[in-house]
């Protein structure tokens, strides 16, 4: 009897671990939902804007021979601005030309504008921007983070006939502020 006492603990066991090792199956409810969340914190630096690149003219030559002499350029470079501040000002770039020089003698310049093309939605170029008196070349609005560059600037500059013949030069200094757009 007792070899059949064992024989049947034998069976019973390998009918319980059978019934152990079958898998749970849970009932779900159909289309139900669950929620997860996600979370960011997004840093920037209220410091961190900077003006990376900006256009040069070169204005060729130019005659003297008739009363007011005009010239445009277009201008080699683009203009770039990195805005890594993350928040909702925008900027502005303005431009200032200094005098142009030969030596001593200042070029007489009636007027020196630019043109900038901004394709970006949030820049906006200028038409016209007189540059002998600081003016805005390009403004990025509110949502105008990250890297962005015009396509295209256009200068143009007339002098009257009172200039003399020589090789002149010249600084435009573009300088990059706060849109104060918040």
């Amino acid at each position: 009897m007792k070899i059949h006492n064992v024989k049947l603990s034998i069976a019973v066991l390998t009918l319980i671990s059978g019934v152990a090792t079958l898998p749970v199956v849970a009932n779900a409810a159909v289309n139900d939902t669950t929620n997860g969340t996600t979370a960011l914190t997004l840093n920037g630096d209220a410091t961190a804007i900077t003006l990376d690149s900006v256009p040069n003219f070169n204005w060729g030559s130019m005659s003297i021979a008739s009363a007011t002499t005009a010239q445009n350029a277009t201008g080699s470079g683009n203009m770039q601005v990195t805005d890594s501040r993350g928040g909702s000002t925008g900027y502005v770039v303005t431009a200032l030309a200094s005098s142009m020089t030969a030596s001593t003698v200042a070029l007489p310049v009636s007027t020196m504008t630019i043109d900038t093309v901004a394709p970006d939605s949030h820049l906006t170029g200028a038409t016209g921007a007189n540059i002998l008196a600081a003016n805005n070349v390009l403004t990025g609005d509110a949502d105008s983070n990250g890297t962005r560059s015009t396509t295209a600037s256009t200068g143009h500059l007339s002098i009257d006939n009172s200039a003399k013949v020589g090789a002149y030069t010249g600084t435009i200094t573009y300088t990059i502020v706060d849109g104060g757009l918040s």
